[in-house]
């Protein structure tokens, strides 16, 4: 405020222009009334807010913003991150924190977890209890900064499972379905895609497929186990410590004995000896109106077979032992795929038969059509045998 201080001014028109414009006056009430301190916080609510009772534990080395709202602690290790997206994106954070909720309430004033003598502190959420691992909700994390860069390029089972589990936990629902694609693209349920292709990481899947329900890949998983050579208990003694513990219970390992058990018994009977009209009336049966019931195949027209016969019926006789000695049992396919006839069967089908009893046309429609049925089959009540899926 400027005052006129001209000389032709007394004292008595300054002193008059001061108390006009001066602050107005507070009475003693109102002055005793600012000095009193504000009404406490209720009974309930929690005072880690208030203070930081975590100082001691390790800050996380990339997930630490010192403008951020929200502060986690898992496995000794401080995660300090802004709480909207999280939160908004996760359908069960706030069941595990409800203070969340007044924290990200439109009209926080009225919610009585709001504080506003705490309201810039980061808020203290303990989530040991959720079984949740620090590396896998940091993996979390990474993906909603850089989702281009996780989208976009192929993904390590050690990262998606981290976000699966992770997304599974905190309810996270795009990243889950992001997770559980890349998981079903490791183990495709497919007939087409059992390979001679070994898929590494079985029951490291299984223990993933279990904890975080993605049955879907529990079939083909599985089948891996009962077609390793050595078995599953070889597996086991080689499973790392990170995978969970113990993944197969005792009924597992009993189902999967069962299993190999079958499965050997199918490929015996299968391909243990040359193709005899009594294996084609097994693989052709559903041709034959009775058990009596001759088994036959129309002749292709691009038949080129060196045979005598002119009948437009391809003769059933069995292939040559010789032959079959030397494409099945020397060549080592009868021993290799012993444990694995659903794929044994498709190096049947793509064996050359041809050049020693029948030609290319009339194998396919007398032999490969049937391998085919029957790997169907096989595929098909494989289920039955398996552990529960």
């Amino acid at each position: 405020m400027a005052l006129d201080l001209e000389p032709s001014r007394s004292f008595g028109d300054i002193k008059m222009e001061l108390e006009e414009n001066a602050i107005p006056h507070i009475s003693d009430t109102a002055a005793e009334s600012l000095k009193r301190p504000l009404d406490p916080p209720p009974d309930n609510f929690d005072k880690k807010r208030a203070r930081n009772q975590w100082s001691d534990i390790p800050k996380h080395p990339s997930h630490w913003q010192r403008n951020g709202d929200i502060e986690i602690v898992l496995q000794n290790t401080r995660f300090r991150i802004q709480a909207n997206t999280l939160v908004k994106s996760s359908t069960k954070l706030v069941e595990y924190a409800p203070s969340l909720k007044g924290m990200m309430s439109s009209d926080v004033e009225d919610d009585e977890d709001y504080h506003p003598e705490v309201k810039d502190l980061p808020l203290q959420v303990d989530l040991e209890s959720t079984g949740l691992l620090a590396k896998d909700f940091a993996e979390l994390l990474d993906a909603f900064d850089n989702p281009f860069q996780y989208l976009h390029t192929e993904s390590s089972f050690d990262l998606f499972s981290a976000i699966l589990r992770a997304s599974t936990i905190l309810g996270v629902t795009s990243w889950r379905e992001w997770a559980v694609k890349k998981f079903e693209k490791m183990w495709p349920a497919s007939l087409d895609h059992v390979t001679a292709e070994r898929i590494p990481l079985a029951i490291e899947s299984i223990a993933v497929s279990r904890k975080c329900d993605v049955p879907t890949v529990l079939k083909r998983a599985f089948y891996e186990l009962a077609r390793t050579p050595s078995g599953a208990d070889d597996i086991l003694t080689k499973l790392p410590a990170s995978s969970g513990g113990q993944v197969l219970s005792s009924s597992d390992h009993l189902s999967l004995l069962i299993t190999r058990n079958w499965l050997v018994d199918q490929w015996v009977y299968l391909a243990s000896r040359p193709l005899s009209p009594g294996t084609q009336t097994r693989l052709f049966k559903e041709d034959a109106k009775s058990k009596n019931d001759k088994i036959t195949r129309r002749r292709p027209k691009n038949c080129s077979c060196r045979c005598k016969s002119n009948s437009a019926v391809i003769p059933v006789s069995p292939v040559p032992a010789t032959l079959h000695a030397e494409l099945v049992m020397n060549s080592g396919v009868y021993s290799k795929h012993m444990h694995d006839p659903i794929y044994g069967l498709k190096v049947l089908m793509d064996t050359p038969w041809e050049s020693g009893h029948l030609c290319e046309a009339c194998v396919r429609v007398t032999w490969v059509d049937g391998w085919r049925k029957e790997r169907e089959r096989l595929w098909a009540e494989l289920e039955q045998h398996l552990p529960s899926v």
